[in-house]
């Protein structure tokens, strides 16, 4: 009875990391301060963790909560912003039947279209080989009469435009004799290539809608560029409104590629060229990596397009290989376009132009180059495009702004270095030439006589041939960004013609509207020397592999890159 007590242990648990506390142990008060601080913090987080729980049990059920309150929000601002003024909302309410379009197809109409034309082809049994007959005799039967009814039309029309159509047959024509294997040539990607330039050349430039359509696009781009003011005023100050080439220009590249990305990470940019390289697939019949690239190049540079395919670059074919190639330095990229924009290049053709190139380059490089291996890229089901590493769409922002950088040093310095070797040839030709008699010899002259044929078949009129034949060589032997930098006072003077007279002292003042539209179509590519040289060492190191073959190719692709250029203009001819 009169022993002491043993202290009886309480236990508390510690509800961070399940430790054991005994209330009658004595420890040290900063220990015992923080542990106490760790249980009322696990007590305070319990809420939280419940909340967590809640939320992720249930995040389907708040994802179509949060979808649905934002497209009754959106649907409310519609109807006031139409009641408010129709016409004003033209533009929102254009872009949001495409949304619609979009979205209904791919949540429903896509797999409505499966569905019709599985059940057509489970009760029509038709063998292969006929049914290949059968859609090859409707093609050709279909061109023949869009071929008839353009003849007729353009003779009722303007006959001179003939002119186009003995170039466009001289353009396919050359292709055939200077392929590598002409008998192996396979002439579905030609026939469709050659027919969806001329189902967009149609739409665009003899329908009202078409031209419309592609005007509102062009007008919302140079809209959207202009932009970059804000942020070039804020860098560089008042020298932006002085249209200083490198403070007005070159930031819309910044810009431009920065948007790109983040579209990027979004996986916008992947599914647009996604779908267009399926149509392109299943249309020409190439494969998934040249229809991806064929297409990436309308959007990005001719060395950033080969990156969203690039761990299937090593197991390319060769005409594979040469059709990446030809597209890139068939075409230019939206991430310049703001800059022929500010040159005062039409946006409508150039637009045009740029769509119209990446059939072109598949045409072109199929004539050239035909494929004689097999392809293990023939389905775009299995073709899974980058989407890149970073981690946020504020990474993609920095990334994609910091990856321009060497893109504009590039242009820059090109335009230096290469006005510079211009202005001393000039200097030397005119040298040489006053011992003669010839003071006016230039390099502009030497190539205006030189392409002055190739102005002429591609359906320039013919006062133009001289001038148009000089910027087409202009672009080759130099590059694009000269040639329609070159181009600019032209265009100038024609939108003043009232004030301008055609000839000064026998020297032509500007182009008529269709020979400057042929010159936009035929300066739109990459295809010069220097971006021969950037295009092979930039797909050199994605298929080091390769090098032999890209090597061996590269003459070849950038003679097809010059055709399909001079292919879209005499279309558009």
């Amino acid at each position: 009875m009169g022993e002491k007590e043993e202290p009886i242990e309480l236990e508390e648990c510690d509800l961070e990391k399940g430790e054991k506390v005994k209330l009658n142990e004595e420890v040290e008060p900063e220990v015992a301060s923080q542990k106490n601080g760790r249980s009322c913090i696990g007590i305070l987080l319990i809420p939280v963790l419940f909340l967590k729980s809640f939320y992720s049990e249930r995040k389907t059920v708040f994802k179509y909560i949060f979808l649905g309150l934002l497209l009754t929000g959106y649907m409310v601002y519609f109807i006031i912003a139409i009641a408010r003024d129709p016409l004003a909302a033209k533009p929102l309410i254009i872009l949001t039947l495409v949304i619609l379009f979009l979205v209904l197809y791919e949540l429903r109409f896509k797999k409505l279209f499966l569905l019709f034309f599985k059940q057509i082809k489970s009760k029509v049994h038709i063998k292969k080989e006929t049914k290949n007959k059968i859609t090859r005799w409707v093609l050709i039967l279909a061109f023949m009469v869009l071929g008839i009814w353009l003849l007729v039309d353009m003779i009722i029309r303007n006959p001179s435009t003939l002119i186009s159509v003995v170039g466009f047959i001289v353009i396919l024509v050359v292709c055939i004799c200077a392929s590598t294997q002409p008998k192996c040539i396979n002439w579905r990607p030609v026939i469709w290539g050659i027919g969806l330039q001329f189902i967009l050349g149609l739409v665009v430039l003899r329908t009202s809608a078409g031209y419309t359509a592609i005007k509102f696009i062009g007008d919302q781009i140079a809209t959207f560029m202009k932009y970059t003011d804000s942020g070039s005023t804020f860098v560089f100050g008042y020298l932006p409104s002085d249209h200083i080439f490198a403070f007005k220009v070159l930031p819309m590249i910044v810009f431009f590629s920065m948007v790109t990305n983040m579209l990027f990470y979004v996986g916008l940019m992947q599914w647009f060229i996604a779908k267009l390289a399926y149509l392109t697939q299943i249309t020409l019949g190439t494969s998934a990596i040249e229809s991806a690239v064929a297409i990436a190049n309308i959007f990005v540079g001719m060395t950033e397009a080969p990156l969203i395919v690039r761990p299937y670059l090593p197991e390319l074919t060769k005409a594979e290989i040469h059709s990446v190639l030809t597209t890139g330095l068939a075409s230019i990229s939206f991430s310049v376009f703001g800059v022929y924009i500010g040159f005062g290049v039409d946006g409508v053709h150039l637009l045009t132009a740029c769509v119209m190139s990446a059939p072109a380059g598949l045409v072109v490089s199929r004539l050239l180059y035909p494929e004689v291996e097999k392809s293990k890229f023939m389905n775009t089901g299995s073709l899974a495009l980058s989407a890149g590493t970073n981690r946020n769409i504020v990474e993609a922002a920095a990334a994609g702004a910091s990856m321009s950088i060497k893109l504009v040093a590039n242009i820059g310095a090109n335009l230096i270095a290469f006005l510079a070797l211009l202005a001393f040839i000039n200097a030397t030709l005119h040298w040489f030439g006053a011992f003669v008699g010839i003071p006016q010899l230039s390099f502009e002259v030497i190539c205006s006589y030189l392409f002055m044929p190739v102005a002429f078949l591609m359906g320039a009129d013919w006062e133009d041939c001289f001038l148009v034949g000089q910027l087409f060589g202009m672009k080759t032997f130099l590059n694009e960004f000269i040639a329609y930098e070159a181009m600019k006072p032209f265009i100038n003077n024609r939108l003043n013609q009232n004030v301008v007279p055609k000839f000064i002292n026998g020297t032509i003042q500007y182009m008529s509207e269709r020979s400057e539209m042929v010159a936009i179509h035929a300066l739109c590519g990459f295809c010069n020397v220097s971006s021969l040289g950037i295009i092979i060492g930039g797909l050199s190191v994605l298929m080091p592999n390769k090098k032999k073959d890209l090597a061996e190719m590269s003459v070849r692709a950038l003679m097809g890159g010059m055709i399909a250029c001079c292919m879209t203009a005499s279309i558009s001819g």
